[in-house]
């Protein structure tokens, strides 16, 4: 092609349309017009087009509300933001067990626009033991960088009052799914907030009761220094289950155990009228059975009307007969 024909072909109004609005490549521009890439090359520095990212190319400008309750709860939680040192925009990278694939795959279709592979199946190793994973990345976006600012010192998370005003229920659920776990034989919620010490524990305890009115336990961890967690009694538990199961996906039913319901309601005259007549007669756990009430409710009742007696060797019961 002569060189006269090139800038009537190579025009900057047709080069700003191609790769600044279309964001196409400049091997496609090349080949659209009829040219070669280098002169594609030339005229857009010489045009001083500016150069296009590669988070453009994924039609992601702004990130919807959704997604970003999505990264308040699951960032506190086991997604992360990596920021490398010659990187300008952190991406997200999500990890699982294989046995939660259904649960990446969930969160795979909140970020699809801005991945650039399917799902991947790895392992990993720890303790000397393997372990396989499901696991995706995304690009780097500036739209995740406020939240690494937020969250993030010398590449930890640090929990603070401003982050936590801005979860949702949404988020709640996620931070649970991935943190948090359901204590069946006492029916209490648990959530695994080791990282954050004693001092973002604090701060969480204190966000549970002003945000939702619900009550949370600091419990310090049997092993390791200023590593604590969060639990709730079984009333709180209620309460806080009820906030996030609308959220909660099918592969973690177990963990707000919907088929306990009758355990939670309050104990009735009746009810506690049998246990003060037949507790020193039936075994607890027959009197947990007969009620439908977890045996550990059974104890803590039993001990409030203070009908326990001292240990004396294994105890012989009536014959019980439904």
């Amino acid at each position: 092609m002569k060189r006269g024909i090139l800038p009537k072909i190579l025009t900057e109004q047709t080069l700003k349309r191609c790769y600044v609005k279309e964001h196409k490549r400049a091997s496609q521009i090349a080949k659209e017009l009829g040219v070669k890439e280098y002169n594609v090359l030339v005229y857009l520095k010489k045009y001083a087009i500016r150069k296009v990212e590669r988070w453009e190319r994924y039609g992601v400008k702004k990130f919807t509300k959704r997604q970003k309750e999505y990264l308040y709860g699951s960032l506190l939680g086991d997604d992360c933001l990596v920021l490398r040192s010659d990187g300008k925009y952190p991406y997200l990278q999500v990890i699982h067990s294989s046995k939660s694939k259904s649960y990446v795959q969930w969160k795979y279709d909140f970020w699809w626009k801005l991945t650039r592979a399917d799902i991947k199946k790895t392992s990993v190793k720890l303790n000397n033991r393997s372990f396989s994973t499901h696991r995706f990345w995304t690009v780097a976006h500036p739209e995740f960088l406020p939240f690494y600012n937020k969250l993030y010192r010398d590449e930890k998370k640090q929990i603070t009052k401003e982050w936590l005003d801005n979860l949702t229920p949404l988020s709640l659920a996620i931070w649970y799914m991935d943190d948090g776990y359901f204590r069946k034989d006492k029916c209490n919620v648990h959530f695994i907030t080791l990282a954050f010490g004693q001092k973002g524990n604090k701060l969480i305890k204190k966000y549970f009761w002003t945000r939702w009115k619900v009550k949370t336990n600091l419990q310090k961890a049997s092993r390791g220094k200023d590593r604590y967690y969060l639990w709730m009694n079984v009333k709180n538990s209620i309460k806080f289950m009820k906030l996030i199961a609308p959220y909660i996906l099918p592969c973690f039913s177990y963990k707000i155990d919907k088929h306990r319901k009758l355990r939670w309601k309050k104990l009735n005259m009746k009810e506690l009228g049998y246990i003060r007549n037949n507790y020193n007669i039936q075994s607890p756990s027959f009197i947990a059975s007969r009620l439908n009430r977890p045996i550990s409710g059974i104890h803590s009742v039993a001990w409030r009307l203070s009908l326990t007696q001292p240990r004396g060797g294994r105890k012989i019961y009536q014959l019980e007969l439904d």
